[in-house]
């Protein structure tokens, strides 16, 4: 598999699971219904009390490991990623989970637009 820096939309719109350890990758693959296993780092930012937070905002389409990344819970991830992609009622669901909870897409033109407007460009 090659990674790409520049190919994340792409490769996220391809992906029919997500793995996440960031903050807003996760809040964009919901959007795009895809359902994501999130694992909590030991850094600053995406800790376990950070996911479920997050998970209260974005429903059931994120499925929180309960402890930080090691070899036992990269274990857990992976059995969590099989049943997720053989429940086929559950994926339907994070489609319409992600319609709900983040919108359609083109949001942020029309944020854009909006603020061009209100200041009169």
């Amino acid at each position: 598999m090659i990674c790409s820096a520049v190919a994340f939309a792409d490769i996220l719109q391809h992906s029919s699971l997500v793995i996440g350890m960031t903050g807003t990758a996760v809040e964009q693959a919901v959007g795009l219904g895809k359902p994501v296993i999130a694992v909590p780092g030991n850094g600053p930012a995406f800790t376990y009390r950070f996911a479920e937070a997050q998970n209260r905002l974005l429903g059931d389409s994120v499925q929180v490991i309960t402890q930080p990344a090691n070899s036992h819970i990269i274990k857990e991830a992976e059995e969590a990623v099989d049943r997720t992609l053989q429940n086929n009622k559950y994926l339907a669901s994070c489609i319409k989970n992600g319609l709900e909870r983040m919108g359609r897409s083109g949001g942020s033109i029309k944020i854009a637009n909006y603020v061009a407007n209100y200041l009169g460009y």
